[in-house]
């Protein structure tokens, strides 16, 4: 028996629509973060400061 590798297969239309939901899926949620990002920078400084608070906690001799 000759057994393909993955890469030696043919794409299918089903495979590719599923890239394409994939793809469509994680630009969105990029899209959202862009868009709240631009839109109300309060949300994003202070999610910066989180983000950085939670950090130093994890490693305190370090400074960022």
């Amino acid at each position: 028996m000759n057994k393909q590798k993955w890469t030696e297969k043919p794409i299918t239309w089903g495979g590719y629509l599923n890239l394409c939901g994939v793809v469509y899926v994680i630009s969105v949620i990029a899209g959202f973060v862009w868009y709240i990002a631009s839109f109300e920078p309060a949300w994003w400084s202070s999610f910066k400061k989180k983000a950085k608070k939670l950090f130093m906690i994890w490693r305190p001799g370090r400074r960022f």
